[in-house]
């Protein structure tokens, strides 16, 4: 029920930050020029407040950044929700080394907008997906830490835990 909730949670984005301008961001596809700073609400299943300013977006019509850490304490890093991109109109790279994006990136409507105070809504289609199949066993994204940590503690899952650190 814990993974369920979580996945729950990843469908619906909707920050608040500060910037100007408007983008939509449908998967890898990107329309608008925006910058935009957030600070916190709910974004990638993960309710949190940065207001130093963490995370910003830039994108100028063809091209543009856009990066999404969460803070070290949250499972975000570990469910795989985190991202950095470089990115022209079409994003097919990320990533801290812009190789790797996390896969609901690719799953990702998102809306920016606002003039000083700006906002940030959004809604992914995979990662509701990811939610129905859950009840029926099926991770599609990898990112139920709940079912994983079972996995590792039964005796069959012995060989999957990481080797102590020396």
């Amino acid at each position: 029920m814990i993974d369920r909730g979580c996945d729950a949670v990843d469908i619906f984005n909707a920050t608040v930050g500060v910037g100007a301008g408007a983008k939509i961001r449908v998967g890898p596809v990107h329309f608008g020029a925006v910058y935009y700073e957030e600070m916190g609400g709910i974004r990638c299943g993960e309710v949190y407040w940065e207001p130093f300013f963490n995370d910003e977006e830039i994108h100028l019509l063809i091209g543009g950044y856009e990066e999404f850490f969460l803070p070290d304490a949250t499972g975000g890093n570990l469910r795989g929700k985190t991202y950095s991109t470089l990115h022209g109109p079409i994003t097919f790279s990320g990533g801290e080394n812009f190789f790797d994006n996390s896969a609901p990136y690719y799953s990702q409507i998102d809306l920016v907008f606002g003039l000083g105070p700006s906002f940030r809504l959004g809604f992914n289609p995979g990662e509701l997906l990811d939610f129905i199949l859950g009840w029926f066993n099926v991770d599609i994204y990898n990112d139920d830490l709940e079912k994983q940590k079972k996995i590792e503690q039964s005796p069959a899952g012995e060989h999957l835990k990481a080797p102590p650190e020396e």
